[in-house]
């Protein structure tokens, strides 16, 4: 900024100090900028460039900062990945509190640096990290910070969907609700949309609101009647099936539920027929 204002000043002055206002009445006059503004000219001009070339290395200077704190990161990762399936706990104790505290530092690189781009993105790698540290009042802080600077639609959803996620797991229903309920209104297509309808049924049976489950669940399977069949339509089948299991167990109906799984063990085995169809027709293509 401040190289660009000393510019716009050198441009003022030099246009201020080679015209000259013209007389009433009189014919413009065209006057040729003096030589001796020429080095006034060279010197904003460097000035301009150096400009440039000052912005272009700070930005190249933080962008390997970002990729060494990334590098770093996916280092640890996998380190932590290896240590669970050991079964090595204290390793796996050890390289998740290493990771949250390089995810700290990459978030305070790009917060202190303005990288609004990498932000949300910053965030929610963090609250991961305190996931894995059993931290989940500061991970729904984080993934909320998150949810704040992400700008994509499809982005805002998958975070959405993590919150929704961890309010159902510790069980702050209210709060699931409420975040499914966004969820659905910002869903893109009608199987999202569904789908949302499912995962709030789903919830609905949670807190014991089995009218509500049952509204949702009805008016999922009206629109998948209307549906031609397809793996992703056999699969919210499937969806369906799985809250009306826990409907009937719920109102401790164990006939319904028996019926229930016969019901979906039937959907599974058409989902593999299909599957396999359309793997057999993509290969004879």
């Amino acid at each position: 900024m401040k190289y660009s204002a000393l510019v716009a000043f050198s441009l003022i002055c030099l246009n201020g100090c080679s015209q000259q206002p013209p007389t009433p009445g009189a014919s413009p006059v065209s006057i040729a900028p003096s030589p001796a503004l020429q080095p006034i000219k060279e010197v904003a001009k460097e000035v301009e460039e150096a400009g440039l070339q000052f912005k272009e290395a700070r930005e190249e200077s933080v962008k390997k900062e970002v990729e060494a704190l990334k590098k770093k990161d996916e280092a640890l990762r996998e380190t932590f990945s290896e240590a669970r399936q050991r079964r090595d706990w204290q390793a796996v104790q050890e390289s998740a509190r290493q990771l949250l505290e390089s995810r700290k530092e990459l978030l305070e690189l790009v917060s202190s640096k303005s990288l609004d781009k990498h932000l949300a993105r910053a965030h929610r790698d963090l609250a991961q990290a305190y996931l894995e540290n059993g931290q989940p009042a500061a991970a729904e802080e984080h993934l909320l910070k998150a949810l704040h600077a992400a700008h994509r639609d499809s982005e805002k959803n998958d975070l959405r969907s993590e919150l929704f996620r961890l309010y159902s797991e510790t069980r702050n229903f209210d709060k699931a609700e409420d975040m499914g309920r966004q969820a659905l209104e910002a869903a893109s297509d009608k199987s999202n949309k569904r789908g949302w309808k499912l995962r709030l049924a789903s919830l609905a049976t949670k807190q014991k609101d089995i009218g509500d489950a049952r509204k949702l669940l009805g008016e999922v399977r009206k629109e998948l009647d209307q549906e031609a069949t397809s793996v992703e339509k056999l699969e919210q089948q499937m969806e369906c099936c799985e809250v009306e299991s826990d409907i009937a167990w719920a109102n401790e109906d164990r006939i319904a539920v028996a019926e229930i799984g016969i019901r979906r063990s039937e959907l599974q085995k058409k989902r593999y027929e299909l599957r396999l169809k359309e793997a057999k027709a993509k290969y004879d293509r």
